[in-house]
């Protein structure tokens, strides 16, 4: 009944058949196995099939499907390299939450695909999922950003892509969590104790960090001064995103490099202009993606060609597209939290940005 005398996906997905064991059979268009690497390193698990999953018979097909996409690709991986499946296999009505018999009933396939799969790490998406795998009541918010081990298993909790469509500020929230979801598949951990289950008064786990420094200015000229010592430090090939509201600082940082970088010129803000190049001893590419309103017209700056070309590139609203930017860059988030004062949150992405920023602190210099 469980499928658990199937020996490969294949024959799981037979024994499943057009199944009728819960009433979610009787609605659904047809059963939504899952996808990808019989193999992977890396599986997700979300909750159950939407519309779209259901007319094709694939999970993550529609809008959020294509962010995930975009999430898989901004480290390193295809949809073809993970595997992605549901904890009910039929779409409930209305999309609504699955009924706990019907969660019974469909359960044990999934506990079967992952043990055929064998995944590395198991990556929840969004509440309901990460609920189940952990046997939790404590919501994704206080989940995500940690590593549980379960069946000697590790796993990832993440937001749901479908938060980004909602709310654009998950965006980065969720590159973030990405982020993080590299970092454990790359890790060589020793094995470890299952993780207690999270409680919703103590959720456990181990707290996964980026590498991130925090400053803070109380005045122009010392942001300007924060910039100066970053464009002394900075070589050829550096690449810095900057985000934050208007009047955040930005181009004021972005001056503070040029002057480091020994380049004498005014350093406007380039919004009108998309890209500004300031030559020196070394080239500062200065771009402003705020009148952009997609990806592809990264293109029509040749953001890929510019930031290739040797010089320094700083990237004013990097934030927009952060699927998009350079794998290998160091991101600078600007917040106004007085008038005259800012908080500057230093995010490294890769070895090189986090030596970049650690120098930047300590006060050395690792241009060569």
């Amino acid at each position: 009944m469980s499928g658990a005398d199937c020996q490969d996906l294949p024959s799981l997905r037979d024994h499943i058949g057009e199944c009728r064991r819960c009433p979610l059979g009787e609605t659904a268009t047809q059963v939504v196995f899952g996808v990808g690497d019989p193999h992977a390193r890396l599986m997700f698990v979300g909750e159950g099939p939407g519309k779209n999953e259901d007319l094709r018979g694939e999970p993550f097909v529609g809008a959020a499907g294509k962010f995930l996409d975009e999430l898989l690709g901004s480290i390193g991986l295809t949809r073809a390299q993970v595997y992605i499946a549901n904890v009910v296999k039929c779409r409930p009505p209305g999309n609504r939450d699955p009924a706990p018999s019907e969660i019974e009933a469909c359960t044990p396939f999934l506990a079967r695909q992952i043990e055929l799969i064998d995944p590395v790490v198991v990556a929840t998406l969004g509440n309901f999922a990460t609920q189940y795998v952990l046997g939790t009541k404590a919501g994704i918010t206080r989940l995500r950003g940690k590593l549980y081990r379960v069946g000697g298993r590790r796993v990832v909790p993440v937001l749901h892509p479908a938060a980004a469509l909602y709310n654009g500020s998950n965006r980065s929230v969720l590159f973030d969590d990405f982020r993080r979801l590299r970092t454990v598949l790359e890790r060589d951990d020793a094995p470890s104790p299952d993780s207690a289950p999270p409680t919703e008064a103590e959720t456990g786990g181990e707290v996964l960090e980026t590498p991130t420094r925090v400053l803070t200015t109380r005045s122009e000229d010392e942001t300007v001064e924060v910039g100066r010592r970053l464009g002394a430090l900075s070589r050829p090939d550096d690449i810095i995103g900057l985000s934050g509201g208007l009047g955040a600082g930005k181009t004021a940082l972005t001056q503070g490099i040029a002057r480091g970088m020994g380049i004498v010129e005014h350093v406007p803000s380039p919004t009108f202009n998309l890209l500004l190049v300031h030559p020196g001893e070394r080239t500062l590419y200065h771009f402003d993606l705020y009148r952009l309103d997609a990806p592809e017209q990264l293109d029509d700056i040749d953001l890929w060609g510019t930031v290739e070309a040797g010089g320094v590139s700083v990237i004013e609203w990097a934030d927009r597209f952060p699927g998009s930017m350079p794998e290998e860059r160091l991101d600078v988030r600007l917040e106004v939290i007085a008038p005259s004062e800012r908080r500057m949150t230093f995010v490294a992405h890769g070895e090189r940005a986090r030596v970049l920023v650690e120098a930047l602190v300590a006060g050395q210099d690792v241009r060569s």
